[in-house]
């Protein structure tokens, strides 16, 4: 049998595969160390913790609220959005020091709640498509609500992250400045008259200036009909042959016809707000220094009964007692948060 001609197309391309030391095979790359893997946008590069108090004006509200994905954004210098529930904790910064017990409140985290934030973010979304089709998105354009008041909390206030200017010096607030930008979200809305106004959408009763994200939603909540329209026999038709019972039918229907709570009414009404601690410490006896990590939707945070602030162009001394926010390492630019 004779042999077939040698390809000296084939014998070129073997020779040169085994002057580079490879039968062909991919090369696999290098796998990254736990370090070089948190170096960048993740918790090798963040900031996690830092001490907040009321911004230095004359005004001392009696609770303060936090904006976490707000003060992220000053201290680590990168947008984190507010439509996203974060992991936190609250400590106190000197456990040595006396303080008045203060109550941490978040918002539930809740079907209902969660549904109603996810509800205002598309109404937003829907409102502003056309005119989005038409300029775009800038580049740090985030969907905000607004999460303080004159009348949330009896009055809360706004917080300023605090850094520590030098060991044993005082802590110094780190503002939005000058360029610092971070607008709460609103839409143009015509009344029947034709006449436009510019509503906000806030945590807040709805206003002629702000739509209530929950009391909206509770607008748009399920109805149920007196008597649902359901089959005669509930699905279990003779689904025992011979032994079907229509006592059994009727009890499945009656018992199964309503869901486990209140269809018609969300219960936002009542309150969407959970305490999930308090921080405090007497010398008589007693101390909660930490609350534990707790998760946070929109990253709001109330501190009942905290009143730390920083005087008109004062610093506050190191040795003051603080609240601390320290958010959980995680996969989201270094935090642990998950979209609503």
């Amino acid at each position: 049998m004779a042999n077939k001609p040698v390809n000296p197309k084939m014998v070129d391309r073997l020779m040169k595969q085994y002057k580079k030391g490879t039968s062909g095979a991919k090369r696999t790359k290098k796998k990254k160390t736990a370090h070089e893997r948190k170096v960048g946008t993740t918790s090798g590069a963040t900031q996690l913790s830092w001490a907040v108090a009321q911004s230095s004006d004359d005004v001392l509200f009696p609770n303060s609220t936090v904006r976490i994905p707000a003060h992220l954004n000053l201290i680590n210098r990168r947008l984190y959005r507010q439509h996203m529930v974060y992991t936190a904790k609250v400590e106190l910064s000197n456990p040595n020091n006396d303080t008045t017990p203060i109550g941490i409140y978040v918002l539930r985290n809740s079907w209902a709640v969660r549904k109603a934030l996810r509800t205002a973010k598309t109404v937003y979304d829907q409102a502003v498509s056309e005119e989005r089709a038409q300029v775009g998105n800038a580049r740090w354009h985030d969907f905000r609500i607004i999460t303080e008041g004159s009348n949330m909390w009896n009055q809360s206030k706004g917080t300023l992250p605090f850094v520590v200017n030098g060991p044993n010096a005082e802590y110094r607030p780190i503002s939005l400045g000058i360029l610092g930008e971070s607008d709460f979200s609103s839409v143009a809305a015509t009344d029947a008259n034709g006449v436009e106004t510019i509503r906000a959408f806030s945590l807040q009763d709805t206003s002629v200036t702000d739509y209530s994200v929950f009391d909206e939603f509770q607008k748009m909540g399920p109805k149920t009909m007196a008597n649902p329209v359901s089959p005669s026999t509930g699905g279990y038709d003779r689904a025992r042959g011979t032994s079907f019972e229509d006592a059994n039918v009727l009890d499945l229907l009656d018992e199964g016809n309503n869901p486990p709570y209140n269809p018609e009414n969300l219960n936002l009404a009542d309150g969407v707000w959970v305490k999930v601690g308090e921080v405090g410490r007497k010398s008589s006896g007693g101390m909660i220094t930490s609350t534990g990590y707790f998760e946070a939707p929109l990253g709001i945070v109330v501190l009942h009964g905290y009143q730390q602030k920083a005087g008109a162009g004062r610093p506050i001394d190191i040795t003051e007692q603080m609240i601390e926010i320290c958010v959980k390492d995680g996969d989201y630019k270094g935090v642990a948060a998950h979209e609503i």
